[in-house]
């Protein structure tokens, strides 16, 4: 059996992690790079690169929302779609800072009430939406959207003006973020969570547009990942997919014997993206005691044949690919992970 494990934010912006990479030690990671074969290759984020893995082409953006919409038990119907996560969007001088539904909660009473809203005053411009977890929204629209913007996870925590859409119709969907805000504003359900001190909902934002035109390929016989763009992607490939397990332990009892297998860990993302350097280095610490430790040690027992890593970040991608034999090369001492990085 081999394994792709694909790490998201494992090298952060150099321009806020630079000194926190340095101090940081990861054995078994450092192991995996440091036998292994390395590459890297151009920047590119979580979503587009599990989009590319499976063989689905960019369109005007990558198509993250309909196969996240097939992951929340929608059915995307060969029409256009966005995903539209509600945001709270707060002033900090000359920035507009954005944080997602991870820093904040709201219940499926309180988004039926401003999805409500939202429906009515977008009514006549071809604009519905539908949200289908309290903290995923899509948005349907009647025509090709062309525009381009990152996904949620790339913006949280940065200024929103610094991400703002783009392409032909960048302009009426920056209309659009600015109409969603005047809708939301005095609302009655964000009246009662700034009176009760909670964060408001008061914007969504708008990515991964398009919709489904081909099936989805890819050699994997089985994905585990929380990520609903990837679980989209395996339902819609028909290739079995299972939740994140606590560890790489729980994850080896349930695993074939042959074949290819990815996992995605994404923890390191949220951290990353708000400048939680502290935060990032101790879920790093839990990745390496619940991931990269047992999966180090079934490559050493042959359990598994090949472990491919890969780290997708917007500055550089970088990959090891590291088979048991290769764990013989004991010359090639490990270095610190931030060696790993350039």
């Amino acid at each position: 059996m081999n394994v792709h494990l694909v790490v998201p934010e494992l090298f952060p912006d150099p321009e806020r992690g630079d000194a926190e990479l340095s101090q940081t030690r990861a054995d078994a990671l450092e192991i995996l790079f440091a036998r292994g074969r390395r590459k890297s290759a151009r920047g590119i984020g979580l979503e587009a690169w599990l989009l590319e893995s499976f063989a689905v082409a960019k369109q005007e953006d990558w198509p993250a929302a309909p196969y996240s919409l097939i992951a929340d038990g929608g059915l995307p119907n060969g029409a256009w779609w966005l995903r539209a996560d509600p945001v709270n969007l707060r002033v900090e001088g000359d920035t507009v800072l954005l944080s997602d539904a991870a820093r904040f909660d709201v219940t499926q009473e309180e988004v039926a009430s401003l999805a409500a809203s939202l429906n009515a005053h977008f009514a006549t411009v071809g604009i519905s939406f539908h949200p289908l977890q309290s903290n995923r929204w899509y948005a349907r629209v009647e025509q090709s959207p062309r525009m381009t913007a990152p996904p949620v996870a790339e913006v949280r925590g940065q200024d929103m003006f610094e991400s703002l859409p783009e392409g032909p119709d960048g302009g009426r969907w920056r209309s659009v973020l600015n109409e969603v805000q005047m809708v939301l504003h005095e609302h009655p359900v964000n009246v009662a969570r700034e009176a009760r001190r909670a964060a408001t909902v008061n914007g969504l934002w708008f990515w991964g547009a398009g919709r489904v035109t081909e099936t989805p390929r890819m050699a994997y016989q089985r994905v585990t990942s929380d990520s609903p763009v990837a679980k989209g992607l395996a339902l819609a490939a028909g290739i079995r997919h299972d939740p994140l397990p606590a560890s790489a332990r729980e994850w080896l009892d349930s695993s074939g014997r042959s074949g290819v297998e990815a996992i995605i860990l994404e923890a390191l993302r949220e951290p990353a993206a708000y400048g939680d350097m502290s935060g990032w280095r101790s879920t790093l610490a839990d990745l390496e005691r619940d991931w990269f430790v047992p999966l180090l040690a079934a490559l050493r027992a042959g359990r598994i044949g090949m472990i491919t890593l890969y780290a997708p970040a917007a500055v550089r991608t970088h990959e090891a690919e590291t088979t048991r034999q290769d764990l013989r090369r004991f010359w090639r001492r490990r270095q610190r992970l931030a060696a790993y990085a350039a």
